[in-house]
């Protein structure tokens, strides 16, 4: 096979780029610039590439090469000044723009450079808001978390008080196993707005996925002093507190989230479950009553703490399998064919 030239590879690339190729396109960008590091459409191109999977840092970079390279075209110059701006490097964005009015570049380009800029730094605005967390919860309810992530960072260095921003960052990095910067990204959310109790229960959370479990009740109590109805809140300081064995303060806790919610079945089961712990058998009539009702709902009840409640093996099998099912989940074995059998 004959060696590709460098104009082919690009063709190759941009075609590639067209049909939503994007490692084919990078591939080939990349083979160019190995050649020719300062190529000017492997560059622009590959800059365009990192901007539609979220990375405008790096989109920045290889815009700056190209236009460095060729600054006769006027779409670097744009790209350059639209991705400072997203960036939030407005100063550098006008810097740009100056620059080219200094080197006598066409009006009409000036003219569009400036626009670019004052149309998009007008930060504060709700819709520009608005626009942001709509994107960021399209790509989180899509699982595209690594994104949301990247464009988040984004939007908070132009929307820097944006508490939504900040709580979609926050489940983003939940979502990805990055408990720490979560916890960091839920504790802005309260700094933000102390008094959105939403916030501190996502924030006692992730303290207690830390291990920082004093930390996560004092969370939790102030989203209670915020919301006195937040059953979750009691349930979740509960959990904490039997870890704590503090089990009769746990056992309140998750009578209060009961009292609150008396469909919350992870509540009731623990409630039982931790009375009977510490011999509490007040009320039992009552709460065998509880239990049954219970059946298997939606939501997986711990099969462990219901076993003394009731003398029912099917029920048991099936609030184990359910429970099982939702908290072990895995993608089915790929089986081979039976064997083949004579007639």
């Amino acid at each position: 096979m004959a060696k590709l030239t460098l104009a082919d590879a690009l063709k190759l690339g941009i075609e590639a780029q067209k049909t939503g190729q994007v490692q084919k396109a990078d591939g080939y960008y990349t083979s160019i610039l190995k050649v020719k590091p300062d190529h000017p459409a492997a560059n622009y191109n590959l800059g365009i590439l990192a901007v539609s999977i979220g990375k405008p840092e790096q989109a920045l970079g290889l815009f700056e090469k190209a236009l460095k390279s060729n600054p006769s075209v006027h779409q670097h110059w744009l790209r350059c000044v639209s991705t400072l701006v997203d960036l939030g490097k407005i100063d550098d964005a006008k810097e740009l723009a100056q620059k080219a009015e200094n080197d006598n570049l066409p009006g009409d380009l000036i003219q569009k450079l400036n626009n670019l800029i004052t149309a998009q730094t007008i930060t504060g605005s709700q819709n520009s808001v608005q626009e942001a967390e709509y994107e960021l919860r399209t790509l989180y309810d899509q699982g595209q978390l690594t994104q949301v992530v990247s464009r988040a960072g984004v939007h908070i260095k132009r929307h820097p008080e944006a508490v939504d921003i900040w709580n979609i960052l926050g489940a983003a990095y939940k979502g990805l196993g990055k408990i720490k910067e979560a916890a960091e990204a839920f504790k802005k959310v309260t700094q933000l707005s102390p008094s959105y109790a939403d916030g501190y229960g996502n924030l006692g959370v992730t303290l207690r996925q830390q291990g920082k479990l004093e930390q996560a009740i004092n969370a939790y109590k102030e989203a209670l002093a915020l919301n006195p109805d937040f059953a979750e809140a009691y349930n979740n300081m509960g959990v904490i507190l039997v870890e704590q064995e503090k089990l009769e303060e746990a056992i309140e806790a998750f009578k209060k989230a009961v009292t609150l919610k008396p469909e919350y079945t992870g509540a009731h089961a623990q409630m039982i479950h931790q009375k009977q712990h510490i011999c509490d058998w007040s009320n039992r009539a009552q709460d065998l009553a509880s239990a049954a009702k219970l059946g298997i709902k939606a939501t997986a009840v711990p099969p462990f703490s219901m076993l003394s409640l009731e003398d029912n093996p099917e029920r048991h099998l099936l609030r184990s399998q359910k429970y099982a099912a939702e908290k072990f989940k895995h993608d089915p074995l790929s089986l081979p064919p039976p064997p083949y059998k004579k007639a």
